[in-house]
């Protein structure tokens, strides 16, 4: 080879290095300009995101290197538990690698009280047998207890097949309570009225999420982290980026001005119940449409003593109530909340 044809060679060999450099340069500002995008993106920033707390004190189930972490706060005894369990489980199973569910324990000793003896049942469960077991107790609790009056440890026992331990139960209580009370503290905190509550990488989800609901937003937060994670390869990292600068939420004593802020918060929702149904009442003393009856509608009703007139009302009733419902969404849908 020729001095200049190894010049020659010389010089392409520079070329190519530097095409290869702007490339990757290129490639990778692409990528950062992808990951700035998804996080500004509508699904990511409607809602303001916050950080509680997690520690191995709390039960977890699904991932164990998940890049969306789902808290759920509830209580054991409430209705919507079980159908919230149920809509979980599904989640899971749908994104078995990338989702984790964490439990904080939020009863309502003034509605259920059932609700904190199986919180404490359950942090003993935790503490003795670990993750599985408690998510088995959760799942018997959520499906036993709802339809439940048993009061005290011992009935709430037996109705969890663990009759035989509530006597240690109630030996170890006191040494569970702090951990419920500091999550009935964050709950505070948050402004949680009503449970279920979840936050989904931070981001808040308020009621009884459905299946479809909750995986849209998993999908969401699993895009963003596709566009981070040509960044970041640390699953860690990447989870913390999806997170952000969340405003941490830290547990807080439980004030009076708490206690009267709560009370006022379910004074208004019975005042607004109240105002529904007067608007219910005025639209259904309005319908004249016709209603009527067949000669089997009034064995039926005459079998369960019921007066077809009082019958025909509360059929009116449930219509305003639609009428109502259909209002209040074409209102949102005009107002861009839908």
């Amino acid at each position: 080879m020729t001095k200049n044809m190894r010049a020659t060679v010389a010089t392409l060999a520079i070329a190519l290095a530097l095409l290869a450099g702007v490339v990757l340069w290129q490639r990778r500002a692409n990528t950062a300009q992808r990951a700035t995008e998804m996080n500004a993106s509508p699904v990511a920033t409607r809602v303001q995101r916050v950080r509680v707390p997690i520690s191995a004190q709390d039960p977890a189930m699904g991932a164990t290197n998940p890049l969306v972490t789902i808290v759920w706060f509830d209580d054991m005894s409430s209705p919507t538990c079980s159908p919230m369990r149920s809509t979980l489980d599904a989640l899971l199973a749908r994104y078995p690698n990338d989702v984790q569910v964490v439990w904080k324990d939020r009863p309502s000793t003034s509605q259920r009280p059932l609700g904190h003896t199986a919180a404490v049942f359950g942090r003993y469960v935790f503490e003795r047998e670990g993750n599985a077991a408690f998510w088995r107790l959760q799942a018997l609790a959520a499906e036993r207890l709802r339809s439940s009056d048993a009061y005290g440890v011992t009935p709430v026992g037996a109705l969890f097949d663990r009759a035989a331990e509530t006597d240690q139960v109630t030996i170890d209580s006191e040494r569970f309570e702090p951990a419920i009370e500091r999550n009935l503290e964050l709950g505070h905190a948050l402004a949680i009225s009503a449970t279920p509550y979840l936050l989904v990488n931070g981001g808040p989800v308020q009621g009884l999420a459905s299946l479809e609901q909750l995986s849209a937003l998993v999908a969401g937060e699993l895009e963003r982290a596709k566009a981070l994670s040509e960044i970041a390869h640390d699953r860690a990292r990447v989870r913390e980026e999806l997170i952000g600068k969340a405003r941490l939420v830290e547990a807080r004593p439980y004030t009076d001005e708490d206690a009267e802020s709560d009370e006022e918060a379910r004074e208004a929702r019975k005042d607004e119940g109240r105002r529904l149904l007067e608007n219910e009442v005025q639209i259904a003393a309005k319908d004249d449409s016709p209603i009527e009856l067949s000669a089997k509608d009034l064995k039926v009703l005459r079998r369960a003593k019921l007066d077809p007139e009082n019958f025909k009302h509360l059929v009116r009733l449930e219509r305003a109530k639609k009428t109502l419902a259909e209002r209040a969404i074409a209102a949102r849908t005009e107002a861009g909340l839908e």
